[in-house]
C-alpha cells in the first residue's frame, strides 16, 4: 500500500471505463514514478478491490459526493461526506454529516459515522422541504499521537473529535458559539481544513482554516491539545492569505493542510462561493481556475509564506480544486524525499492551453508539483499528470470531479524499527525494552517507564500492558511505531487448606497442580505429587510456564474427635412436650468444639444448649454432630432418647342437651377412655371427682361449660368441654282466675 494515493470525488461523474459506474473515490501509484513523463499524462496503475461486491461499495450510490481523507496508523483510510460541488449534493447512505471507514485488510467501505442527532452521530440538519439535503462536511484528519480523528462540520463551525472506535469524544467551537441555525453557520463561523502537528504528545497543536464572509480573505488558527488529546484553551491567528483579485472576486478557501516532516505548512485554496437560498446558506459554484498551494514556514514566532506554487497548463495557471500530499521523487540513486506536492485540479492539461497545439490532451485529476516550487512558464514541464476523472481517459474532463488527496507513507520512507518480542514477566518485576532501527523515540505510556524516551527504557507494569514506540529514522526521515506487549504472569496454584485428621495423616496425597514446569518440595521430593505420611508442615516450590517461582504451604495436623455425650433433665413428658437438650461432649484440649447441629424428628437445632418441643405421643431419637476448631466432625444417635406419653381421652353426651323450667336435670354418659380418675365440673361451682355420677341437677336455667378431666397413670390429663343452654321454647302457665 506505501505510495499509493487516495483521491476523493465531489460530483460522481468519475466513472470506471470498465463499467461505466461512478465511484466515489479512486487508488492508484504515485511512488515509481521514476519515468513518469512532465507535462503528459503518466498513465501509472489504478487499483481496485478483487472482490466485485466489495468494489461495489466504492460506488456513488452508496458513499455520493467525497472530499477529506485520513489514514491512521493502521492503513485504515477515512472519507468525509461533502456539498461544496454546488448544485445537486449525491448524499449517500451515512447521510450529509457521514464518515466512511474503508478497512485496511480488504478496503471494504462501512458508515463509520452517521448523521443525526444521537449517540456519536454527526449532526448536519436537512430540509426537504426546500430541497436541501444539509452542507456536508470539510476535511478529517487523523491525530497519531493521540489515535483520534479531527473533523470539520460545515453545519455548526465544530471541530469534532472521535476516536478510531467511532466513539464521539468533544468539539470545539471556535470564534463565536453556534447559533444552531439550518445550513453554514453565521458569519466568519465556516471552518474548512484541518490537520495536526507537533513532536509529541504535550506539544500538538490543530491546524485549521476559516473560511471569511466579511472579506474574500483565507486565514489558518491553531488550537491546543493537552496530553489525552482533549482541546485546551482558545483559538489563535496563525496567518491570513492575501486576497488577488482575478476577476472573480470569489473568495478561496483553505480546503486542506498538511505538515513536512521539518514543520513546513502547506494549503491549498478552493475557490469556492456562497450562497442562500429559502433562507439557507449552501455551496453554489467551484472556480479552481483562480486556486493556488501555498508554502509556509515557521521561524518561532511567525508564520511566513515562502512558496508559491501553480497547478496546471491552463489558463493563469491557478487550478487546485482543494486537496493536496506530499510524496517522494524516485532517482536513480534512491528517493528524495518529500520532493513532490501532489495537488487536485481542474484542467491541468486543456485544449489550446497546452505546449504544443497539436496537443489535445485534457486532463483533470494530480498534478505533481516540485516541492522547490515552479513559475507559470515552466509549469507544464516541471509537473507529472494523472487524469483521474474517467480513470485514465484524457481526452475528456469533467468539472468540479476532483476533490482531495492522500498518500499512504512512501516506500522506504517509515523506519525499519525492530523492538523486543512481546513476552511475559513475574509479578513485580522489572524488564528492559528494547527498540532499535531508529531514533528520537517516544514511549507510552510512560508512567511505568524509567525513560520514555529511551532506545532501552526499564518497565515495570503492574498490569498487561502495550508499550507503543514512535521514532525517526528510515530513507526519507519519516517516522516508523512499533509495539510490544508485556503481560504480567497471571499463574494461579494452591495446595489447598490445611488437611485435618481427626483419626490419623497416614495415606494423604498432596498436589500441586500439572500446570507448573517443575516441583521442589521440602521433603526433596520433585514430583506433582507426593504422599504425606507423617504430620506437619509441607511446602511446594514450584516454577511457572513463564519462569516465574511461586510457592505454597500446607499443613498436616492429627487430632481426635471428641468424647460425645448430651444429657436432659427430664427424657419424659405429656404431651404437648418441651425439652432441655444439653452437650456434655468431652473435647480434646487444643481443639475446642465450634459448632454443633441437634436433629429431633426431622429437625434442627444449634447451639450446644436448646429447647424443643414435640406435639404428638411417641419415643424420639437424638442426633447430635459437632465440629471442632480443626474441623474434626463426630456424631452421637440415641434412638428413643425422648419420650411423650400417651394422653388419657375424655369424652361424655348429655340427655337432654338443653334446660328448661320443668326439667333441670341431666343424664350424664361417660365415654372416656385410659384414664385412672376423672373430675366433673359443671360450671355452676360445683365439681365432683367421682367416676359414678350419672345425672346431675341445676338449680337454674342458664348457660353452663361442664369440663371433664381424666388422668391417666403417668399423670398426663386432658380435658373435655360440652356447652349446656336453656331450651330456646320454655313453656308459660297464665292463671285462669282473678282475685279482685
Amino acid at each position: 500500500m506505501d505510495g499509493m494515493a487516495i483521491i476523493t470525488n465531489k460530483t460522481g461523474v468519475n466513472y470506471d471505463l470498465t463499467d461505466g459506474i461512478s465511484h466515489s473515490f479512486q487508488i492508484f501509484d504515485t511512488g515509481n514514478n521514476l519515468n513518469a513523463p512532465f507535462g503528459e499524462n503518466w498513465e501509472t496503475t489504478f487499483f481496485i478491490p478483487s472482490d466485485p461486491d466489495v468494489y461495489a461499495q466504492w460506488q456513488l450510490s452508496n458513499m455520493g459526493d467525497l472530499f477529506g481523507i485520513a489514514i491512521d496508523s493502521e492503513k485504515n483510510v477515512y472519507f468525509t461526506t461533502t456539498a461544496t460541488a454546488g448544485g445537486n449534493f449525491n448524499v449517500g447512505s451515512a447521510g450529509p454529516g457521514g464518515v466512511y471507514k474503508m478497512n485496511a485488510d480488504d478496503w471494504s467501505i462501512s458508515n463509520f459515522i452517521t448523521t443525526g442527532t444521537g449517540n456519536n452521530q454527526m449532526p448536519n440538519q436537512t430540509n426537504l422541504e426546500v430541497g436541501d439535503q444539509g452542507v456536508g462536511l470539510g476535511n478529517i484528519c487523523y491525530d497519531k499521537w493521540h489515535n483520534q480523528l479531527l473533523i470539520t462540520n460545515f453545519e455548526d463551525g465544530k471541530i469534532y473529535r472521535y476516536d478510531t472506535q467511532g466513539n464521539f469524544l468533544s468539539t470545539f467551537d471556535p470564534f463565536n458559539p453556534d447559533d444552531g441555525s439550518q445550513g453554514l453557520p453565521g458569519f466568519n463561523e465556516t471552518i474548512f481544513g484541518i490537520n495536526v502537528f507537533g513532536t509529541n504528545t504535550n506539544d500538538i497543536k490543530v491546524y485549521f482554516s476559516r473560511w471569511r464572509d466579511d472579506a474574500p480573505v483565507a486565514s489558518v488558527w491553531s488550537v491546543n491539545l493537552d496530553a489525552a488529546g482533549e482541546f485546551i484553551g482558545v483559538e489563535s491567528l496563525c496567518f491570513d492569505i492575501p486576497f488577488q483579485n482575478l476577476g472573480t472576486n470569489l473568495p478561496k478557501p483553505i480546503s486542506d493542510i498538511t505538515f513536512s516532516s521539518d514543520g513546513k505548512m502547506y494549503v491549498a485554496e478552493n475557490t469556492l462561493d456562497k450562497i442562500s437560498f429559502m433562507g439557507i446558506t449552501g455551496f453554489d459554484n467551484e472556480l479552481p481556475d483562480q486556486s493556488m498551494v501555498y508554502e509556509y514556514t515557521f521561524d518561532g514566532n511567525i508564520w511566513t509564506k515562502t512558496q508559491d506554487y501553480y497547478v496546471g497548463n491552463f489558463d493563469i495557471n491557478r487550478n487546485a480544486s482543494g486537496g493536496i500530499a506530499l510524496g517522494n521523487k524516485q532517482t536513480k540513486i534512491g528517493l528524495d524525499c518529500e520532493a513532490i506536492i501532489w495537488a487536485t485540479g481542474d484542467k491541468l492539461k486543456y485544449i489550446g492551453s497546452n505546449i504544443n497545439n497539436f496537443d489535445n490532451e485534457v486532463i483533470y485529476g494530480v498534478a505533481a508539483i516540485p516541492v522547490s516550487g515552479n513559475n507559470q512558464s515552466n509549469v507544464a514541464s516541471t509537473s507529472i499528470y494523472v487524469d483521474t476523472d474517467i480513470y485514465g481517459n484524457a481526452t475528456t474532463g469533467v468539472k468540479f470531479s476532483v476533490a482531495d488527496i492522500e498518500i499512504y507513507r512512501d516506500p522506504n520512507s517509515q523506519s525499519a524499527l525492530t523492538i523486543s518480542p512481546n513476552t511475559t514477566i513475574c509479578n513485580g518485576e522489572s524488564i528492559q525494552l528494547n527498540i532499535s532501527g531508529g531514533s528520537n523515540y517516544e514511549w507510552s505510556p510512560a508512567l511505568t517507564l524509567d525513560d520514555s524516551n529511551s532506545a532501552n527504557p526499564i518497565a515495570t507494569p503492574t498490569e498487561n500492558t502495550t508499550y507503543i514506540v514512535t521514532g525517526e529514522g528510515g530513507d526519507c526521515g519519516g517516522g516508523g511505531t512499533a509495539s510490544v506487549t508485556i503481560n504480567i504472569d497471571d499463574f494461579n496454584f494452591s495446595l489447598g487448606p490445611d488437611i485435618v485428621n481427626c483419626v490419623t495423616a497416614e495415606g494423604q496425597t498432596l498436589d500441586a497442580g500439572e500446570e507448573a514446569q517443575s516441583y521442589l518440595w521440602n521433603t526433596g521430593e520433585t514430583t506433582q505429587t507426593i504422599n504425606a505420611t507423617t504430620t506437619g508442615d509441607y511446602t511446594v516450590n514450584v516454577v511457572s510456564p513463564a519462569g516465574c517461582d511461586y510457592s505454597d504451604e500446607i499443613s498436616l495436623i492429627n487430632s481426635q474427635a471428641p468424647t460425645l455425650a448430651f444429657s436432659t433433665p427430664n427424657n419424659g413428658s405429656c404431651p404437648p412436650a418441651t425439652f432441655t437438650l444439653n452437650d456434655e461432649s468431652i473435647p480434646i484440649e487444643s481443639d475446642p468444639i465450634v459448632a454443633w447441629n441437634w436433629q429431633v424428628d426431622d429437625n434442627n437445632y444449634n447451639n450446644s444448649t436448646t429447647s424443643i418441643g414435640l406435639q404428638n405421643s411417641g419415643s424420639y431419637a437424638v442426633t447430635l454432630e459437632v465440629t471442632t476448631e480443626l474441623g474434626c466432625v463426630e456424631t452421637l444417635t440415641i434412638d428413643n432418647y425422648l419420650n411423650v406419653f400417651s394422653a388419657p381421652t375424655p369424652e361424655f353426651i348429655t340427655e337432654p342437651a338443653e334446660l328448661s323450667k320443668c326439667d333441670k336435670t341431666i343424664e350424664l354418659i361417660n365415654l372416656s377412655a385410659d384414664y385412672d380418675s376423672l373430675s366433673w365440673n359443671f360450671g355452676d361451682g360445683i365439681t365432683i371427682t367421682e367416676d359414678t355420677v350419672s345425672t346431675y341437677t341445676y338449680s337454674e336455667v342458664s348457660d353452663y361449660t361442664i369440663a371433664l378431666t381424666t388422668v391417666n397413670s403417668l399423670g398426663c390429663e386432658k380435658t373435655f368441654y360440652k356447652q349446656i343452654t336453656p331450651a330456646t321454647s320454655i313453656p308459660f302457665f297464665a292463671p285462669n282466675a282473678f282475685t279482685p
